[in-house]
C-alpha cells in the first residue's frame, strides 16, 4: 500500500448511520424495546452530548495540526494531543457513543445490537487501514504512539 492514503472501504459515518437506520427500522416489525423509561432516556441524551462533544474535540484538533477529517485521504501530520493522547480513534468513539445514545433515546435494543456487526466491520475495512497507511507515513513515531495509546479506550 502507497503512504499517500489509506485503502479505507466503508466511510464510517455511514456504516454507523447504515446501523442506526437498520436498528430503527427493525424495531418496527420486531419491537424490543429497552427498559428504563425517562432514566433511559436522559442517559440517552447524555451520552449523544457526550459524543458530539468529543466528535467536536477531535476536528478542533485535527484542524489545529491542518490534517485531514476524511479517511480516504492521507493523513499530513500525526495527531496525538487531545483526545487524541487517549485513544488512536477518537472520532470512532464518538461514533459508537452517538450510536449507543441514539439506542437509548429511541428505546430500541436493535440499534444497541447492530454495533456487533458495525465495531467488527470499521476494524477490518477502516481502522486495519488507516493504521497501515500511517504506519507507512509515520514509521517510528506511529509505532511509539501506539505503544503510549490504546485503540479505542
Amino acid at each position: 500500500m502507497s503512504a499517500e492514503k489509506p485503502r479505507v472501504a466503508l466511510p464510517p459515518p455511514i456504516l454507523y448511520a447504515v446501523a442506526i437506520g437498520l436498528g430503527l427500522w427493525l424495531e418496527r416489525p420486531l419491537p424490543w424495546p429497552l427498559p428504563g423509561g425517562a432514566l433511559r432516556f436522559w442517559v440517552g441524551l447524555m451520552v449523544v452530548a457526550l459524543a458530539a462533544g468529543l466528535f467536536a474535540l477531535c476536528l478542533r484538533e485535527l484542524r489545529r495540526h491542518q490534517t485531514t477529517l476524511n479517511p480516504h485521504k492521507g493523513a499530513s501530520s500525526l495527531v496525538s494531543s487531545g483526545p487524541f493522547r487517549f485513544s488512536r480513534n477518537p472520532i470512532y468513539v464518538s461514533l459508537t457513543a452517538l450510536q449507543l445514545g441514539i439506542g437509548f433515546l429511541a428505546s430500541s435494543t436493535w440499534v444497541l445490537v447492530m454495533l456487533l456487526w458495525v465495531l467488527p466491520l470499521l476494524q477490518r475495512f477502516v481502522i486495519e487501514r488507516e493504521e497501515e497507511h500511517l504506519h507507512d507515513r509515520f514509521g517510528q513515531e506511529y509505532i511509539d504512539y501506539c505503544a503510549r495509546v490504546r485503540r479505542w479506550l
